[in-house]
């Protein structure tokens, strides 16, 4: 089996500027737009410092909307590189940023998470990074019906297509795809995003809980 360090693996951390309004929409009808942007932005910096724990054997790149790179680059310093998503649904643009890992940064293993999974910690990520050594997908299941993270060992762009995006049908029509791919797949504990006010008072009462 190889070592997760004899590869080329880019990290993709797809994330918004937090503008009320613009992000976490489904927890703003029950707090606010502004209350819900800081959730969002106290959420990303957790995420991405998981991200940086990942170490240099990942290259990092903020994977962004909502505001020029530079911005991006004050936020959330120390990445490897900080690129605008394309304009799209959410499988163009994981098309178009895998396709780009490839191509430029020479990837033969490619993640893609979100900034709103806090329990996607640094050693889940670099589990699943490192099941690509024998398998073409890795996946971590989110609840509700999506994922928290994709990895392909190669770009399989056919995996984001013909997708029903932000519907409980994510995840089983991407492994249909695998399937008929004859892909083989890893799947990880199943996370939680935080979506709605539920989802958050149970973030914090297990963060207060567990100290973390």
């Amino acid at each position: 089996m190889s070592s997760t360090r004899s590869l080329r693996t880019v990290l993709l951390f797809f994330v918004r500027w937090p503008v009320p309004g613009s992000v976490k929409t489904r927890l703003a009808r029950s707090i606010g737009p502004a209350e819900a942007a800081s959730v969002y932005k106290t959420l990303a910096e957790h995420c991405f410092r998981e991200v940086l724990a990942c170490g240099r054997e990942m290259h990092t790149v903020v994977y962004a909307t909502g505001a020029p790179p530079e911005a991006f680059r004050g936020w959330l310093p120390g990445a490897g590189g900080y690129w605008v998503q394309p304009t799209g649904d959410l499988g163009l643009r994981l098309k178009h940023g895998f396709r780009r890992a490839s191509q430029e940064l020479g990837a033969d293993r490619i993640l893609a998470i979100g900034s709103d999974c806090p329990h996607l910690q640094a050693p889940r990520i670099r589990q699943a990074s490192e099941h690509l050594a024998d398998r073409h997908v890795t996946i971590v299941p989110a609840h509700d019906g999506g994922y928290a993270l994709i990895g392909t060992r190669g770009v399989y762009t056919d995996l984001f297509e013909g997708i029903d995006w932000s519907t409980e049908d994510v995840l089983r029509q991407t492994l249909d795809t695998c399937a008929r791919r004859r892909l083989a797949v890893w799947q990880g504990t199943p996370l939680y995003d935080i979506d709605t006010i539920e989802d958050w008072e149970q973030y914090t009462r297990e963060g207060a809980s567990t100290g973390t």
